[in-house]
């Protein structure tokens, strides 16, 4: 379990400074802005959870989840298939 850990964590920053980028750019924000606001999401709160799998999306997707929260509060996840 542990090493599982390890390996996810690199994946996770990946995304995670991806996103925070995107965010910074479509909503005017700057990049510790983006990552504060990141950070505070329910939407961080499940990717850091390697079991929801919702590090698998791709960050445009969830750049639209991490929005669409920021509006509604509400964290939508697609539908698979």
């Amino acid at each position: 379990m542990m090493s599982q850990m390890k390996e996810f964590q690199p994946v996770l920053q990946m995304i995670v400074c991806r996103l925070a980028q995107m965010i910074a750019r479509e909503m005017d924000l700057s990049d510790k802005a983006a990552l504060d606001s990141l950070y505070l999401s329910k939407l961080y709160e499940e990717l850091e959870r390697e079991e929801t799998k919702v590090w698998n999306l791709s960050v445009p997707t969830l750049l639209r989840m991490f929005i669409e929260e920021q509006e509604t509060g509400i964290i939508k996840f697609p539908q698979e298939g």
